[in-house]
Order: C-alpha cells, then structure tokens, then sequence
C-alpha cells in the first residue's frame, strides 16, 4: 500500500510539473517547447504531453548538456542550431542545470527555440528589394536569413562568409561595416554589422546600395532592439521558469525521500510499531509488529489492545489508559498470537497529539529469546563457578605436589652432592698428602691429573649444590666487609697459571676508591670467577681484561659492574637469548670441545639478581665477547688497610711456630677424611688424636 501511495504521489507531481511548463510556454510564445531531463540525460518532462507519447529521448551527448554537468557554477548557455530530437525541427536551444535538494546535479532544462522565431523577427523592417538581415552564432554558422536562399548556404549552420566581414569580427568590434560583393545570392551590399548583448549572436543587416545605408542605421536598431528583447525575454522567462521548477522539483523530491525514508525505517525496524487511538484500536502499524503477532498488515489494522495484551483485560485498559497524550512508559508482559501462543514482550509506550486527539504510538520487542538466553546464561554461570573452584583447587594441589617434588629434589640434590664431595675431598687430601711425601716425576704426573681431574668433579658437585640451594631459597647471602680490589686479585690469581698456559694477557681494570661496601664477597668472586675462567676457556690468543665501574650510586648504596671482555671465538647472535639457562651453552658441541656443564652462567645470574643486579653479553662471533653483571651494594665507610693473603705454606710455618707438640682430638665419621686431618696436624708439629 505504501508502494502505491507513492507511485500515485510521484504521478500527481509530474502532473503538476507539466502543466507548470506548459504555462511557461503560454507566457513567452516564442518558446517552441519546454523539457526537463534527469541526470542521465533522459527527457522526463514536457510541457507537450503528447511528445513523451514518442519514443525516448536521451541529451547526454548533448554539447551543452556536459557544460552543465561538469560546471562549477550554474549558468545559461545558448546553443548553435541543432534538429530537435523531440520536436525534429530547427531550433536553437536556451540551457539552464537543475539540482536535487542535496544540491547535485540533477539534470538540464531545455527551452527551445525554433528558427522561425528569429525569421519572423528579422522580416520584420522594410528593408527594400535587395536588402539582407543574416543572424549567425558566434562561430560564424548561419541561424536563418531574410530573404531565405535555396541550397547549402540557406541552411542553418552554414559558416561560410566573405573575408571582409570575417576580418571585422576578428576584430572584436561590437559594431561596423563592410561592403563586399561576395554574397551567397549575387547581390553586392553593404551591411552594418553588430553583437548582440548578452547573446552569442552576431547580425548583418546590408543594403544594395550605399545611399540609404544611413537611412537604415534605424531599421539597424530596430532588428536589433527587437532581437535583443525576444533574447530578454527568453532568457528572463528560462531563469524564473527555472527557479520555480527548481524549488517545486527540490520540494517534491524532499517528500518523497521523507516518506521513502519514514517507511523504510518503520518497515524495516526489528521492533514492532504501533499506533493506537482512544479507542485502543489499531490505526497504523509497520510489518514487523503484525508478524509477531502472526497477522497480515491488513487484519492487524482491525485489532484492539485486548485482542492481543494477554495481561489486560479490556477494562482494565480502559480504566489505566484514559489519557493517552500523557503516556509515557515501558513495561514487560505478555501477548497473545493469531494462533493462540503467548510471548514475551517489553513495550515502550509514548503518548502524542496527532490530529487535535490523543493517540500513544507502542515500540513493542520479542523479548522471548533475550530471557531464555539470560537464564542460560545464569545457569551456566553456576556450573562455570562449580568447573572454577574445583580447577581452582586442582591447580592448588598440582602446586603443592610441584613444591614438594621441586623440594624433594633440591634435597636430594644437595645430600648426593654432600655424599659426592666427602668421598672427593677424601681422594684431593690423599693426593696432597702423596705430592707431599715425594713422588717420582712419573708419579707426580698422573697424581697431577688425578687432582685436576678431582677438582673438576669437584667444581661440578659445587655447581650443582649452590643450583639447588638457589632454587629451593636456601642460599642465604652474607653481609660482610667488600673491596672489589681484592676480588679481582683474587680471581686474578687463581687464573693466572691458566692465562700463562694458554700465553693470554690479563689484564684488570680496577678504579682505586676509599670506599668499603658491605655484601657477599664469595659470592661476588664466584660470579666474577665463572665469566673470567669461560674467558679463558675460550679465548685462544689475545687477551682477557677484568674491569669495573660504579653507577647510579646513591648516598647509602651503588650498583657496581663487573664486566669481563675477551678476544675468543665470540658467540653468534641467535645463542645469547638461551646463555644464562641451566644446562645450556652457546653451542652444544663445545661441551665435547671445551667442556663444562653449563651451570655455571645459569648460577652467576640467579647470585646477580639475589644480589639486586643483573647479566647481560654482547658478542661478535669471530672477535670475542663481553659479559658483565651488577650488584647493588651497600655503602659502609672509609677502607680499612688490607693485609696481604697468607699463602698454605705461610699458614703451616706459622701453626708450628705458635703451637709445637699441642694436642689435639680430631672427630670427624669419615675414616678418610679423619686420616688427612691427622697426618695434616702432625706435619705442622701437633700432637693429633682421634677416638
């Protein structure tokens, strides 16, 4: 119905628009015909019903029409002659664009002029037997001539002209004259020629002979005053003609989109519409409220409230719904359907005057999947709430057995590696005490190798242990006196029978400082010692270098950097990330090589970050690496002067010397171990015993 209620509207306001034309064409007479085409080129309007009985026409390749089309502004523009492709006459062709009421462009407006006109006008001075009035276009082409002449120079178009009067329009003069005898008829004139206003038309008027050329400057006028007021009169015809087609098509358009629009809206919303007077009658509704209810459009338009509210009955809506301007609601309840099932329905109702009465327009949803969808979803919460507590308490106890078991095996970690090393120190004190007694050099060789080869298990043991006690949180660092110094002459040290060995240079790089620090000192030196002994190991020539420094020191502490720089075989880029893992090395197949179990950078970052710090590495395979860790160290005074480390041998002259031939009882379980201690004591000049 809504269908037809604009095909009947769009009907009635072409109508009206073509009768509009044809009372334009009844106000200037001159105007042949009136047309108004779409954006596509197409005439859809006359103000001749007759010519849009024939066949249709099409303008797009119309010169003037892509003027229109691709202008800036608007504006008229007067045509050459064409053949009308509706009247399929002369005529010239007076232009003017339409626009939407988005101010697009929407399509040209075409008053035709027929040659005729201009014709009639130009015969109408006296201008004697062999007189001559020509009007052409701009460019020269003829638009008609009194008298006509048979053959190609009569016809409209025609542009050629003598030298003379093509010269004089060159020129861009307004006016003048010429005498030529070149004229399409024979006859020698002269002809005074002027522009018309305004207008892209040029005119001669000639006479045969010179005398009464003056006489017929007034007739000049004439034609031409008369030329110009038809082309006035036109054009002012054209422009108001435009304005008001312009304002009644803008305006017909706007309805017709807003009722478009209205139903497309209505027709299309998810919700059910309706409206309702004081009667509670249905007086209009969109598709989707008849489809809930299961009715046709046209059997819901006979409904009541009651007819399909299942939670009020007829007096009860007669005796809440009184007033229905003053409505303003929404509710949930329940309506009934054609078929007898009921549904869920939330309404929001709002109360208007429409028409001097009250009426309530109702925004009714199906709201029967949304509750069935909100108690699943309340249902299912309570099972998810069920699933996550006993997941919950699942990964609870997961955890606990993983404590346990990562407890479990730190523990056993730590008693085998006690186990490991008593029977280690067993078989290093024994050799200690066979180099100590006088070898063979045979001898002294391989007790050698069973000495390095047992500090290395030992090493390992070590290793393992300090792994494990970090994991399980049982390391605990000391608070002592630190002098970074010292550290690194110690690791210095210990190293430097190696760095000679393998003929390295090394090198340390230590600012001299008054300042004490207060933190773990073995544990420093162990760090320390991991990245310089792996320098070592795999520096090949060149040189290893220690160095520190000292940032973002503070009144009360500092975070110092111990960093270690080689010239060895360098690490490729893809290895660094996994360096610091347990058991892990830049490359596997260097254990073979080198050696190692991979602990030992591993035990060095887990000590830095114990100790507030961090690790890092750079490194160019082929040119050597740089590893370096931080430790945030408290501040303790001025140092105190450091005595220089006794050596073994020192340490045992010393003992003798303080204490000869004191007794001493060694307790100690292991039968080994206990026998080292003795023949030890014994040595420095004691007395030793065990029971």
């Amino acid at each position: 119905m809504a269908m037809s209620g604009q095909k009947a509207e769009s009907t009635a306001g072409a109508k009206a628009i073509r009768q509009w034309l044809a009372a334009q064409m009844a106000v200037v007479p001159e105007i042949h015909s009136l047309h108004v085409s779409d954006r596509q080129g197409n005439v859809v309007w006359s103000g001749d019903a007759g010519e849009l009985a024939r066949p249709a026409v099409n303008i797009l390749d119309r010169p003037f029409f892509a003027i229109h089309r691709d202008a800036v502004q608007p504006k008229l523009v007067v045509s050459p002659p064409v053949v009308g492709r509706v009247s399929r006459m002369w005529i010239v062709p007076f232009t003017r664009p339409w626009f939407d009421a988005t101010g697009d462009f929407a399509g040209v407006v075409i008053a035709a002029v027929r040659i005729e006109s201009f014709s009639q006008i130009l015969s109408t001075p006296d201008l004697g037997v062999a007189g001559s009035a020509v009007l052409r276009y701009r460019d020269m082409g003829l638009i008609t001539r009194v008298p006509a002449l048979a053959g190609e120079a009569g016809q409209p178009g025609h542009a050629k002209v003598s030298r003379d009067y093509a010269e004089l329009v060159a020129s861009g003069q307004p006016q003048g004259f010429f005498h030529t005898a070149n004229t399409p008829d024979g006859i020698e004139r002269t002809y005074a020629y002027r522009r018309i206003p305004q207008a892209p038309f040029l005119l001669a008027v000639g006479m045969g002979h010179d005398d009464y050329m003056a006489a017929w400057g007034g007739e000049m006028r004439r034609i031409v005053g008369l030329v110009g007021a038809f082309l006035l009169t036109t054009v002012l015809a054209a422009v108001f003609g435009l304005r008001h087609l312009r304002r009644e098509m803008v305006l017909q358009e706007a309805l017709n989109e807003a009722d478009i629009r209205r139903r497309v809206l209505i027709d299309n919303s998810r919700d059910g519409i309706v409206i309702q007077d004081a009667s509670h009658a249905v007086i209009e509704c969109n598709r989707r409220f008849a489809e809930m209810l299961g009715y046709t459009p046209e059997e819901a338009l006979k409904l009541h409230t009651w007819d399909f509210e299942a939670n009020f009955t007829e007096a009860m809506v007669r005796a809440q719904f009184t007033d229905l301007a003053s409505v303003n609601m929404t509710l949930e309840t329940r309506h009934r359907r054609k078929d007898g099932s009921f549904f869920d329905a939330e309404v929001s109702l709002s109360g208007v005057e429409l028409g001097g009465q009250g009426v309530v327009i109702g925004v009714c949803r199906d709201i029967t999947a949304h509750k069935a969808m909100l108690l699943a979803l309340a249902n299912h919460k309570e099972t998810l709430e069920a699933e996550v507590a006993q997941r919950t308490q699942q990964l609870l106890d997961a955890k606990a057995l993983a404590e346990q078991a990562n407890l479990a095996k730190s523990s056993f970690l730590a008693n085998m590696s006690h186990e490991i090393r008593t029977p280690l120190n067993a078989i290093t004190g024994m050799a200690h005490l066979m180099r100590r007694a006088g070898l063979e050099a045979a001898q002294a060789e391989r007790l050698g190798n069973i000495e390095v080869a047992g500090r290395h298990l030992l090493d390992i043991v070590n290793a393992i242990l300090d792994l494990s006690k970090i994991e399980a949180g049982k390391l605990m660092l000391e608070r002592t006196e630190v002098y970074p110094e010292a550290i690194m002459a110690n690791v210095v040290s210990m190293l430097a029978e190696r760095a000679r060995d393998k003929q390295l240079s090394l090198q340390v790089d230590c600012p001299a400082s008054p300042q004490v620090w207060l933190g773990d000192a073995t544990r420093l030196q162990q760090a320390l010692l991991n990245y310089a002994a792996n320098a070592i190991k795999f520096t090949e020539h060149g040189q290893v270098s220690l160095s520190l420094t000292i940032e973002a020191e503070t009144d009360t502490d500092a975070l110092l950097v111990f960093s270690v720089k080689d010239t060895g075989i360098g690490i490729e880029p893809a290895a660094l990330a996994r360096l610091f893992s347990s058991f892990e090395q830049a490359d596997n197949s260097t254990s073979r090589k080198y050696g190692g179990t991979g602990l030992g950078l591993a035990i060095t970052r887990k000590l830095a970050e114990l100790m507030g710090g961090e690790v890092g590495v750079s490194s160019v395979p082929g040119q050597g690496s740089r590893f370096w860790f931080s430790a945030r160290l408290e501040k303790a005074g001025a140092a105190a002067v450091m005595e220089a480390k006794p050596s073994v041998p020192q340490l045992e002259a010393a003992l003798h010397d303080v204490s000869p031939g004191r007794r001493i009882l060694v307790v100690e379980d292991e039968f080994i171990n206990r026998a080292i201690a003795l023949d030890l004591l014994e040595s420095c000049g004691l007395v030793a015993e065990s029971r």
